[in-house]
Protein backbone atom coordinates (compact mmCIF):
# COMPACT_ATOMS: atom_id res chain seq x y z
CA UNK A 1 0.00 0.00 0.00
CA UNK A 2 1.41 3.36 -1.02
CA UNK A 3 0.51 6.28 1.25
CA UNK A 4 0.18 9.62 -0.55
CA UNK A 5 -1.43 12.92 0.38
CA UNK A 6 -4.34 12.00 -1.90
CA UNK A 7 -4.79 8.69 -0.08
CA UNK A 8 -4.70 10.41 3.31
CA UNK A 9 -7.20 13.04 2.12
CA UNK A 10 -9.58 10.31 1.00
CA UNK A 11 -9.18 8.59 4.33
CA UNK A 12 -9.81 11.85 6.22
CA UNK A 13 -12.90 12.53 4.08
CA UNK A 14 -14.29 9.14 5.03
CA UNK A 15 -13.00 8.45 8.54
CA UNK A 16 -11.58 11.76 9.74
CA UNK A 17 -12.48 14.83 11.72
CA UNK A 18 -11.11 18.36 11.63
CA UNK A 19 -12.19 20.30 14.65
CA UNK A 20 -11.43 22.96 17.21
CA UNK A 21 -11.53 21.87 20.84
CA UNK A 22 -12.32 24.38 23.57
CA UNK A 23 -10.91 23.53 27.00
CA UNK A 24 -11.51 25.41 30.21
CA UNK A 25 -8.40 26.73 31.88
CA UNK A 26 -8.57 29.08 34.85
CA UNK A 27 -5.25 30.77 34.02
CA UNK A 28 -6.39 31.87 30.53
CA UNK A 29 -7.77 35.37 30.06
CA UNK A 30 -11.14 34.12 28.80
CA UNK A 31 -11.20 31.11 31.14
CA UNK A 32 -10.59 28.68 28.29
CA UNK A 33 -8.34 28.03 25.32
CA UNK A 34 -8.80 26.53 21.87
CA UNK A 35 -6.74 23.95 20.06
CA UNK A 36 -7.20 22.57 16.53
CA UNK A 37 -7.37 18.82 16.07
CA UNK A 38 -7.28 16.28 13.25
CA UNK A 39 -8.51 12.84 14.26
CA UNK A 40 -8.89 9.71 12.18
CA UNK A 41 -10.69 6.70 13.63
CA UNK A 42 -10.62 3.19 12.22
CA UNK A 43 -11.70 -0.28 13.34
CA UNK A 44 -8.70 -1.70 15.21
CA UNK A 45 -8.33 -4.73 12.94
CA UNK A 46 -7.39 -2.24 10.17
CA UNK A 47 -5.09 -0.06 12.29
CA UNK A 48 -2.03 -0.66 10.09
CA UNK A 49 -3.30 2.09 7.76
CA UNK A 50 -3.32 4.63 10.62
CA UNK A 51 0.21 3.63 11.59
CA UNK A 52 1.37 4.18 8.00
CA UNK A 53 -0.38 7.57 7.87
CA UNK A 54 1.34 8.59 11.11
CA UNK A 55 4.68 7.49 9.65
CA UNK A 56 4.02 9.49 6.45
CA UNK A 57 3.04 12.66 8.38
CA UNK A 58 5.85 12.22 10.89
CA UNK A 59 3.88 12.70 14.09
CA UNK A 60 0.57 12.11 15.82
CA UNK A 61 -0.74 10.15 18.77
CA UNK A 62 -1.87 6.62 18.03
CA UNK A 63 -4.24 5.02 20.52
CA UNK A 64 -6.78 2.25 21.00
CA UNK A 65 -10.20 3.29 22.20
CA UNK A 66 -12.08 0.45 23.86
CA UNK A 67 -14.69 2.89 25.19
CA UNK A 68 -15.71 4.03 21.72
CA UNK A 69 -16.98 0.76 20.25
CA UNK A 70 -18.57 0.85 16.82
CA UNK A 71 -21.98 -0.77 16.13
CA UNK A 72 -20.51 -4.16 15.16
CA UNK A 73 -18.72 -4.40 18.51
CA UNK A 74 -15.14 -3.91 17.27
CA UNK A 75 -12.67 -1.69 19.11
CA UNK A 76 -11.45 1.46 17.39
CA UNK A 77 -7.99 2.85 16.81
CA UNK A 78 -7.32 6.58 16.64
CA UNK A 79 -4.67 8.78 15.12
CA UNK A 80 -4.87 12.25 16.61
CA UNK A 81 -2.90 15.38 15.81
CA UNK A 82 -3.38 18.44 18.04
CA UNK A 83 -2.04 21.95 18.15
CA UNK A 84 -1.59 24.73 15.64
CA UNK A 85 1.99 23.93 14.68
CA UNK A 86 1.08 20.31 13.91
CA UNK A 87 -2.43 20.53 12.44
CA UNK A 88 -1.85 23.59 10.23
CA UNK A 89 0.76 22.08 7.88
CA UNK A 90 -1.25 18.86 7.50
CA UNK A 91 -4.47 20.79 6.81
CA UNK A 92 -2.72 22.94 4.18
CA UNK A 93 -1.26 19.89 2.41
CA UNK A 94 -4.56 17.98 2.42
CA UNK A 95 -6.93 20.88 1.59
CA UNK A 96 -6.58 20.72 -2.23
CA UNK A 97 -7.35 16.98 -2.14
CA UNK A 98 -10.30 17.03 0.31
CA UNK A 99 -13.94 16.92 -0.78
CA UNK A 100 -16.18 16.22 2.22
CA UNK A 101 -13.94 17.82 4.87
CA UNK A 102 -12.59 20.75 2.78
CA UNK A 103 -14.64 23.41 4.60
CA UNK A 104 -13.60 22.03 7.99
CA UNK A 105 -9.93 22.03 6.96
CA UNK A 106 -10.21 25.61 5.68
CA UNK A 107 -11.85 26.70 8.94
CA UNK A 108 -9.01 25.13 10.93
CA UNK A 109 -6.47 26.86 8.68
CA UNK A 110 -8.25 30.20 9.17
CA UNK A 111 -8.26 29.58 12.92
CA UNK A 112 -4.55 28.78 13.04
CA UNK A 113 -3.65 31.82 10.97
CA UNK A 114 -5.54 34.28 13.21
CA UNK A 115 -2.36 34.80 15.22
CA UNK A 116 -0.73 36.34 12.13
CA UNK A 117 -3.48 38.96 11.85
CA UNK A 118 -3.11 42.33 13.54
CA UNK A 119 -6.03 41.95 15.93
CA UNK A 120 -6.67 43.24 19.40
CA UNK A 121 -7.08 40.67 22.14
CA UNK A 122 -10.86 41.17 22.02
CA UNK A 123 -11.00 40.84 18.22
CA UNK A 124 -8.86 37.70 18.37
CA UNK A 125 -11.13 36.19 21.01
CA UNK A 126 -14.24 37.06 18.96
CA UNK A 127 -12.80 35.55 15.77
CA UNK A 128 -11.69 32.37 17.54
CA UNK A 129 -15.14 31.96 19.05
CA UNK A 130 -16.76 32.55 15.64
CA UNK A 131 -14.60 29.90 13.95
CA UNK A 132 -15.16 27.48 16.83
CA UNK A 133 -18.94 27.75 16.37
CA UNK A 134 -18.58 27.61 12.57
CA UNK A 135 -16.72 24.30 12.68
CA UNK A 136 -19.23 22.88 15.15
CA UNK A 137 -21.95 23.58 12.57
CA UNK A 138 -19.88 22.05 9.78
CA UNK A 139 -19.29 18.90 11.82
CA UNK A 140 -22.95 18.34 12.67
CA UNK A 141 -24.22 15.04 11.40
CA UNK A 142 -26.53 15.20 8.42
CA UNK A 143 -26.37 15.53 4.64
CA UNK A 144 -22.96 16.48 3.30
CA UNK A 145 -21.75 17.91 0.03
CA UNK A 146 -19.63 15.31 -1.76
CA UNK A 147 -19.15 17.01 -5.13
CA UNK A 148 -16.14 19.18 -5.96
CA UNK A 149 -16.99 22.60 -7.33
CA UNK A 150 -16.65 22.60 -11.08
CA UNK A 151 -17.08 18.82 -11.29
CA UNK A 152 -19.75 17.89 -13.82
CA UNK A 153 -22.66 15.93 -12.42
CA UNK A 154 -23.11 12.46 -13.86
Amino acid sequence: MKITKQYIAGFVDGEGYFGIVRKTHKECTDGFYYTPVLKITQVTKNDEVLKKIKEFIGYGNFSFDKRNINPNGADKSNLEIRGMTRVLPVAKILLPELIVKAKQAQTVIDFCELDKASLTRQELSTQRDKLYHQIKLLNRRGPVETKREGTPQV
